[in-house]
C-alpha cells in the first residue's frame, strides 16, 4: 500500500475546499472563466500549485540561474542604479551626468546619437574608479568604445576594478565583427569587469513584440555572438562574459519577474551548448523601463508604471536597472523628473528592502509556472529562427518584422477594445489635466537598428485622437433614462469611453419625461446624443426617441449597451467594442478632421 503524507492530504483538502468555494461563487460556471492568457497564449490561472509546475527552479547562484546569479546580495549596492543620459550637447550632458551621480546613481549609460560627441567633455569631473560608464547600443558605439578606452588610459584608472559595457551589437546596430572581436579581446586582457556586447532583445519589445519573442531574440543574438567570438579564437567562458542583455520591463509586475527569470534559464541553455562552463553561464541583465508603456496624456501615471517596472526588475534579479523619467514622451526631463526616477530605485533599495531576499518570487507557482511557460515558448521561437539560418537570416527574409507586426496588431486590437487598459488614456482619461514642465529637446525614439524595428507606443492611437479633439467646442448630450441610479453605470461607461477621445459630455439628469429631456437638448452645443439606461428601459419607444432627437437636427444618436442597435440609432457603445472606431465616427460627426 502506498503511503500518503499528512501534508499531501491537508493540501488536497484545501484545494478541494477552494474549488467548492469558487464553484459556489461562480454559480455553476467553470473556474476557467477566472483564467486569462498573455499575448503568447500562456495561461495565467486563478490558483497555481505544485501540481501545475513540479519543476524545481533550482538554487540561487547555481545553474541554470533561474533564481538569480548569486546566492546573496551585496549589502551596500545590491544592484546598479543606472541613469540614461541623452547626449545632445556635451556640456549639458556633463551637468546631467554629475547631477545623476551626486543624486544617488551608481552607473551611467550614455545615449550617443552623433558622431562628433566628446566623451572627455561629457565625463569631465566624473570619478571613473567609482562610476560605471556604459554606452547605449547604437551605430557609433564602436567609435566611442575606443575613445572611452583612451580616456581610461589617460586617467590611469585601475582597469581591474572598474565595470561597464561598450554596447556593441552586430545584429542590433550592425557593428562590424572585427570591431566586436578586437574590443572583446581588449576587455578580456585588460578590464575583466567591462563587457563589450549588448544583446538588444529590447528592440522586439519596443516594437510591440511579445515577451517570448523578446527572449527568442536574446537566445538567437547570443548564439550569433558566440559563433563570432569563438571563430576569433576567444575561449567559451571568456566569450560568455562579454555579453549583457538589455531587457525592457513594463508595468505587468508578475510577467516582468517571470521574463527575467526565464531569460537567465534560456541564456544558460544556449551558452552551455557552445562549451561554456555552468559556472560562467550566468547572464548579466540591464533592465530598463519599457518605453512603449509611456503616455503623453496624463503622464503622471508614468510614475506608477515605472515604479512597478523597477520593482519587477529588482525582484526578477536584474543586476542593473534604469528607470526612465516620467516625462519621456514630452521632452527633455527636468531635475524633478530625473530625481523621481532615481529615487524610485533608492526607495526600493533603502526603504522597501526589495533586495533583502534572493528571488522572492521563488516557490510562488504563479511565477514558477509563468517562467516555465515563457522559457518553453521562447525556445520554440528560437528554434524557428535557427532553422532559418539564425537571427540575421530571420531579419533579412522578413520573418522577424512580419511576426512582430502581427503581434503589434493583436496588441493594438486589445488596447482598442480596452482589454488592455492604459490608465489616463483608454480608461479614466482626465480632460482637464495639467502637464509637467519639460524642455523642447526630445531624445530620438526610433533607433536606426539593423532589424528596422520602429518604436511603438501603446497609447499612440488614442493620443492622436486627443490631439485632434483639442479643436472641439461642442459636447455629447447624455440622455439618461429613469433615475440617476438606474442610468449611472452606463452613463459612467459612456463618459469614460468618450473622454478617451478627448470628448466632453453633459451631466446626467433625472427628467420627469421625454418631452422635458428633448427640451433641454441644444443641437448647437451638443449635436450628438447617447441614450443611457437599463436593458429593461430599452424598448420600441427607443426608435421613436431617436427619431425625435433627429427631428431636432441631432447629427447622431447612439445607445449605451443593449442587445442590438435599434432603428434610427447611429450605433452602440458597449463593452468589448472597438473604441477607436467609435471615437473616429463621433469626432468626424463633431466636425473634427484628421
Amino acid at each position: 500500500m502506498a503511503i500518503t503524507s499528512s501534508k499531501s492530504i491537508v493540501a488536497g483538502n484545501k484545494h478541494q475546499l477552494w474549488q467548492e468555494a469558487v464553484a459556489k461563487a461562480l454559480g455553476g460556471r467553470s473556474e476557467q472563466v477566472l483564467t486569462s492568457k498573455t499575448l503568447d497564449a500562456l495561461v495565467r490561472g486563478p490558483l497555481l500549485t505544485l501540481a501545475d509546475n513540479p519543476q524545481n527552479s533550482g538554487i540561487a547562484g547555481q545553474f541554470p540561474f533561474t533564481r538569480g546569479v548569486s546566492s546573496q546580495r551585496e549589502h551596500s549596492l545590491p544592484w546598479g542604479i543606472c541613469c540614461e543620459v541623452f547626449v545632445s550637447d556635451d556640456e549639458q550632458a556633463n551637468r546631467l551626468v554629475l547631477q545623476e551621480l551626486l543624486g544617488g546613481a551608481s552607473a551611467i549609460q550614455l545615449q550617443l546619437k552623433r558622431s562628433d560627441c566628446s566623451l572627455k567633455a561629457v565625463l569631465r569631473g566624473v570619478d571613473l574608479n567609482i562610476a560605471a560608464v556604459s554606452l547605449q547600443p547604437g551605430v557609433y558605439t564602436g567609435q566611442y568604445a575606443k575613445e572611452l578606452i583612451q580616456l581610461l588610459s589617460r586617467k590611469h584608472i585601475d582597469l581591474a576594478k572598474i565595470s561597464g559595457n561598450f554596447g556593441l551589437s552586430a545584429i542590433g546596430f550592425a557593428v562590424s565583427d572585427d570591431t566586436i572581436c578586437d574590443l572583446s579581446k581588449w576587455t578580456i586582457a585588460n578590464a575583466p569587469g567591462i563587457s563589450s556586447l549588448s544583446i538588444c532583445s529590447n528592440l522586439v519589445h519596443e516594437a510591440g513584440g511579445t515577451e517570448a519573442l523578446e527572449l527568442a531574440w536574446l537566445a538567437a543574438e547570443t548564439a550569433h555572438n558566440m559563433r563570432t567570438l569563438l571563430h576569433a579564437g576567444i575561449k567559451p567562458d571568456d566569450a560568455a562574459k562579454q555579453m549583457q542583455a538589455i531587457i525592457s520591463v513594463d508595468a505587468d509586475l508578475h510577467l516582468g519577474i517571470a521574463k527575467l527569470r526565464a531569460a537567465r534559464r534560456i541564456w544558460g541553455q544556449v551558452v552551455t551548448a557552445f562549451g561554456v562552463s555552468q559556472q560562467a553561464a550566468s547572464l548579466q541583465i540591464h533592465a530598463r523601463s519599457s518605453l512603449r508603456m509611456f503616455s503623453r496624456y496624463d503622464p503622471w501615471v508614468n510614475i506608477l508604471r515605472t515604479s512597478t517596472a523597477a520593482m519587477a526588475a529588482v525582484l526578477g534579479g536584474a543586476q542593473e536597472v534604469a528607470v526612465t523619467p516620467f516625462t519621456y514622451r514630452l521632452g527633455q526631463a527636468d531635475e524633478m523628473a530625473r530625481r523621481l526616477a532615481r529615487n524610485t530605485q533608492i526607495v526600493l533599495m533603502e526603504e522597501c528592502a526589495a533586495a533583502k531576499v534572493i528571488d522572492p518570487a521563488g516557490g510562488s507557482y504563479a511565477h514558477e509556472q509563468m517562467s516555465e511557460q515563457l522559457a518553453l515558448k521562447a525556445w520554440e521561437y528560437f528554434q524557428t529562427i535557427e532553422a532559418q539560418g539564425g537571427l540575421v537570416a530571420a531579419i533579412d527574409n522578413g520573418w522577424l518584422g512580419k511576426t512582430v507586426a502581427q503581434m503589434r496588431d493583436t496588441r493594438q486590437q486589445l488596447i482598442r477594445k480596452r482589454k488592455i487598459s492604459i490608465i489616463g488614456v483608454n480608461q479614466y482619461a482626465n480632460l482637464h489635466e495639467e502637464s509637467p514642465n519639460t524642455s523642447d529637446c526630445r531624445p530620438p525614439v526610433t533607433p536606426d537598428n539593423r532589424a528596422c524595428l520602429d518604436q511603438f507606443y501603446d497609447a499612440e492611437e488614442f493620443e492622436q485622437l486627443r490631439d485632434q479633439a483639442k479643436s472641439l467646442s461642442g459636447k455629447v448630450f447624455i440622455a439618461s433614462l429613469g433615475t440617476l441610479k438606474q442610468s449611472a453605470l452606463r452613463v459612467g461607461f459612456v463618459k469614460n469611453l468618450l473622454a478617451a477621445g478627448g470628448i466632453e459630455t453633459t451631466k446626467a439628469k433625472h427628467w420627469q419625461n421625454k418631452t422635458e429631456m428633448l427640451a433641454d437638448f441644444d443641437v448647437a452645443v451638443t449635436p450628438i446624443v447617447v441614450v443611457c439606461g437599463t436593458d429593461a428601459q430599452y424598448g420600441t419607444e427607443m426608435v421613436q426617441l431617436a427619431a425625435k432627437f433627429r427631428a431636432k437636427d441631432a447629427k447622431q444618436v447612439w445607445i449605451a449597451g443593449g442587445l442590438e442597435v435599434p432603428e434610427n440609432f447611429a450605433g452602440r457603445m458597449a463593452i468589448g467594442d472597438d473604441v477607436i472606431a467609435i471615437l473616429q465616427v463621433v469626432l468626424s460627426a463633431l466636425g473634427v478632421r484628421k
